[in-house]
């Protein structure tokens, strides 16, 4: 495979955006693309947001990416990253720059989706929120729902010695 052929980080990047332009334009044959999103995975030593120190996305008619453009100051972040709301304490790259301690210091933390509920019942959550969804982890329970459940249960342990590696 390329992966083992790769001799340092530019020629890495050269590859990701040649593969990046690659998916765009099919991509595009489907449906009007305006924006992008990271996506990482936990065993993965790269971030796909270094793309982005090299390239600008917006010459490939991209508006924006936001975890690059939006400030979280303002914008609360929730992600279901690990199956539970709060998993920014198990992700590897699903953070924003500490900013989730900060909402989570003002008692806007949640680790359950019935936390979420409530919350929003109780009109207690901020104007602006950015959520992202890992469409696998909703579904009926089932053998794959619970096969989500066992899968997250194993990770999270694996992500959060990853994370303690790292520092």
């Amino acid at each position: 495979s390329k992966a083992h052929k790769i001799k340092n980080k530019e020629e890495l990047l050269a590859l990701g955006i040649q593969d990046f332009d690659h998916q765009l334009k099919k991509l595009r044959k489907i449906a009007p693309i305006k924006t992008i999103c990271m996506h990482g995975s936990p065993l993965s030593p790269f971030d796909s947001k270094d793309l982005w120190e090299n390239y600008n996305y917006t010459d490939y008619g991209i508006i924006g990416e936001p975890y690059l453009d939006l400030d979280f100051t303002d914008v609360l972040y929730l992600t279901d990253t690990g199956r539970r709301w709060d998993g920014h304490n198990v992700s590897i790259r699903d953070k924003i720059n500490g900013q989730q301690t900060i909402w989570e210091e003002k008692g806007i933390k949640f680790r359950t989706t019935f936390d979420l509920i409530q919350a929003i019942q109780e009109n207690q959550l901020p104007d602006k929120i950015m959520m992202t969804f890992h469409p696998q982890r909703w579904n009926a329970m089932n053998l794959t729902w619970y096969s989500e459940l066992i899968t997250q249960s194993l990770k999270n342990p694996l992500k959060k010695i990853l994370i303690q590696l790292r520092s």
